[in-house]
């Protein structure tokens, strides 16, 4: 994976059916970014601003989501089980069909967050 791809994906507003497991992206400025088909598992996303950004069918397993910033964002079908969410900013967030499973959540600010399992 090339190790600026963090600096190229800053400002985009479409991402969609990658593959970045294992992808080093920390610092990352993806803000009010439309996300869907992203496998992130394992990768490092260490205070990646998401803020207002939409997910849908995204994994994030195992991956390292310290200090991100996932204020004012709506998940659907996303994967965190044993992902790394300390310190991160969740709040004011909208998820549905959505896994924690394992995940680390200490000094996570989830206020406000709605957290909600649509079986169909």
């Amino acid at each position: 994976m090339d190790e600026n791809i963090a600096a190229k994906l800053d400002g985009c507003k479409d991402l969609s059916d990658i593959d970045l497991s294992g992808a080093d992206l920390s610092g990352a400025d993806l803000t009010g970014t439309n996300i869907s088909d992203v496998n992130f598992s394992g990768a490092n996303l260490t205070n990646v601003n998401f803020s207002g950004s939409t997910f849908s069918d995204v994994n994030f397993s195992g991956a390292n989501l310290s200090g991100a910033n996932f204020s004012g964002s709506t998940f659907s079908d996303a994967n965190f089980s044993g992902a790394i969410l300390a310190d991160s900013d969740i709040s004011g967030s909208n998820f549905s069909d959505t896994s924690f499973s394992g995940a680390v959540l200490s000094n996570a600010n989830l206020s406000g967050s709605n957290i909600s399992d649509d079986d169909k």
